[in-house]
């Protein structure tokens, strides 16, 4: 009688096994790991994806936010440009002598009391009211995502927040906190992510393969000391690697006088991507775009330099 209870008692538990044990045994040690830990893999994956879903929505709400407060006021269409006539390129030249000119202030308003609106432009105001640190609206002809504000404080900050200073990986587009522009820097350095989504600067690549860039190549960029609309002159893909053959020095937000002005123009020319028909001389206000480049030690930069007084802009 024992032994029938036994073999009946077994009989039972081998019911009771799942059809995995029964037909592939039981999980060892190590295969318990390997599922926990294919699990939790499983389980990080979804909540990235679900966090990166939640930036990109209010990423995209910020924007659009920004854009309709920005222009809620504007009556004006904003003004179109012709190209520049083609100029020469400029040698480089060895550095000053001591009764060089020393340069003189680019922006088109430098006093602080400067007004923050005028007809037919973006309103900064509404914008500083919900983070002070906004400094201008950068847009671009060729690129339509790049219609945003650009913020001016902590670059290290801005790097991981948002307009609404929140964490957020995708940033905010960011004027180098090391020029401010109440003391009219020679060269505007603005940073922003290269996303893959296209968002802040992720269009730029893709862009320059089109070649729309060389058809469409005016970046307007207004401050809250005034505005101004610009033209490139070289696209590079520098590295940041001092020991590479395509390092350069692209941080440069103040000249000392026109031969250090007109070697960085040349360095930049020298190296781009693209042949443009437009080129800087030694009194041009610069404006450079910065972003990740293909590589990690890599970066997409972008020089313009403003449009002058004796070149043409038609509404």
């Amino acid at each position: 009688m024992a032994g029938k209870r036994r073999k009946d008692s077994s009989m039972s538990r081998s019911k009771r096994r799942s059809f995995w044990t029964q037909r592939y045994g039981r999980l060892r040690g190590w295969q318990w790991c390997a599922a926990v830990l294919l699990a939790a893999g499983l389980l990080i994956s979804c909540a990235m994806l679900v966090h990166q879903a939640v930036e990109d929505r209010r990423t995209a709400a910020i924007i659009a936010r920004n854009r309709e407060l920005a222009r809620a006021g504007q009556t004006e269409a904003p003004a179109e440009v012709t190209p520049a006539p083609l100029q020469a390129t400029p040698e480089p030249s060895a550095e000053p002598t001591e009764s060089a000119p020393t340069p003189t202030p680019y922006a088109a308003v430098t006093s602080a009391s400067a007004p923050l609106t005028s007809a037919g432009t973006v309103d900064l105001l509404a914008l500083r009211r919900l983070n002070v640190d906004t400094v201008g609206w950068l847009t671009m002809d060729s690129v339509k995502s790049i219609d945003f504000a650009v913020v001016q404080g902590r670059n290290a900050y801005y790097l991981s927040h948002d307009f609404d200073n929140r964490e957020n990986a995708y940033g905010t587009p960011f004027l180098d906190e090391g020029s401010p522009l109440a003391a009219s820097p020679d060269n505007l350095i603005v940073y922003a992510h290269n996303m893959r989504n296209g968002e802040m600067f992720g269009e730029l690549n893709r862009v320059l393969e089109t070649g729309r860039f060389v058809e469409q190549p005016y970046v307007h960029f207004q401050t809250i000391f005034g505005s101004r609309d610009y033209i490139p002159y070289a696209v590079c893909d520098i590295s940041v690697d001092t020991k590479s053959a395509n390092y350069m020095q692209y941080y440069m937000p103040y000249f000392t006088g026109p031969g250090q002005f007109i070697d960085y123009v040349y360095r930049a020319e020298r190296v781009s991507r693209v042949t443009l028909p437009w080129h800087a001389q030694y009194g041009d206000q610069l404006l450079t775009l910065v972003t990740c480049g293909k590589e990690r030690s890599e970066r997409l930069v972008v020089f313009l330099r403003a449009i002058r007084s004796t070149e043409i802009v038609t509404n």
